[in-house]
């Protein structure tokens, strides 16, 4: 069986999710609504979003699962067997081939690009970088700070690379035939991607901007 995320290898393995970063899943949760004032959570506005990671009466272990259902009832349709390691790398490729082509044709920082993704799909990508920094959910002070919760060097770095990550830049993804688009909060290596990588996790509530549908991605990558 492949491995469905790199943190979580099966669909079992979201119920025994307890903690992340050793922070623990009620933790997650708050920080994971929307912030409207930053002063009102002196403690953990960083890791917080003014768009939250999460609907009001979302929890976060069954927004991961209904995704992964979604990913799971897709592939039937399909005859398909994608992971979300395979969607992630997917959006990895798109922001490769983006910043490869702004390379090669000398543009700018944040300059519009278009491309054919795969050979067969026109896609147009806007980009967005910002003087201050979104903080992952997950970022654990304590552990960026602790070595001492680590079997060895390699598991330190390991986790503290999963987990505790902040990024400045977003990319506006767009399908230009269905005109169907996508917000990527992050890079090739931070933000969402990293999330959907490790955990299957899209983010939650259908109004906010950053969530990923798993589904809507797919289209947009592979409609032609």
């Amino acid at each position: 069986m492949k491995k469905q995320t790199k943190f979580l290898k099966e669909f079992k393995d979201i119920d025994e999710l307890n903690n992340i970063n050793n922070l623990n899943i009620e933790i997650i949760e708050k920080r994971a609504k929307i912030i409207q004032d930053n002063t009102s959570d002196p403690e953990s506005w960083r890791y917080r979003s003014f768009d939250g990671f999460l609907g009001e009466n979302e929890s976060f272990k069954e927004r991961i699962k209904n995704d992964w259902k979604l990913l799971e009832q897709w592939n039937l349709d399909n005859k398909q067997s994608l992971t979300h390691i395979d969607i992630s790398n997917k959006l990895k490729d798109v922001i490769n081939q983006c910043e490869q082509t702004r390379k090669d044709l000398k543009f700018g920082p944040m300059a519009p690009i278009k491309l054919l993704y795969n050979k067969e799909v026109e896609l147009y990508i806007v980009k967005n970088i910002y003087n201050g920094f979104q903080y992952s959910l997950f970022w654990n002070e304590k552990q960026q700070n602790n070595n001492n919760n680590y079997k060895n060097k390699e598991e330190e770095e390991e986790l503290k690379g999963i987990w505790n990550r902040k990024w400045n830049i977003e990319y506006k993804i767009q399908n230009i035939k269905t005109q169907q688009e996508i917000l990527v909060s992050g890079d090739n290596d931070n933000g969402i991607i990293n999330y959907i990588e490790n955990l299957g996790f899209y983010e939650g509530d259908e109004f906010n901007q950053y969530r990923i549908n798993p589904i809507k991605l797919l289209s947009i990558l592979m409609s032609k």
